[in-house]
């Protein structure tokens, strides 16, 4: 009998700790939802500097001739790009395990 109580007690041990580490995993969830339409935001707002060539192109060519002295990633070519699909992936990896999830 006492070694069956010992067993359940460090099963209810076990699951405390899981519970603890649940809420903290949810209080990330709950940032990263907050935090997501801001990611998606700047990511718009790179695009849409990059994209056009009139703002993009024109800057990077003054900037390099003005002061050359000067470096921004931004006007890197593939910067923008990279990072971009870089979160592209980590979105599409969230939805797919979160139709794991939810389906499991």
């Amino acid at each position: 009998m006492q070694k069956d109580l010992k067993t359940k007690i460090a099963t209810a041990e076990e699951m405390e700790s899981r519970l603890e580490q649940a809420n903290k995993d949810l209080k990330y969830l709950e940032e990263f939802l907050e935090r997501f339409p801001k990611i998606k935001e700047n990511i718009q707002q790179l695009e849409k500097y990059y994209y056009n060539p009139n703002i993009w192109m024109k800057d990077k060519e003054m900037i390099e001739k003005e002061r050359p002295d000067l470096s921004f990633g931004i006007f890197s070519e593939d910067g923008i790009y990279i990072t971009h699909t870089e979160i592209l992936s980590c979105v599409k990896e969230i939805i797919k395990e979160g139709a794991i999830y939810i389906t499991e």
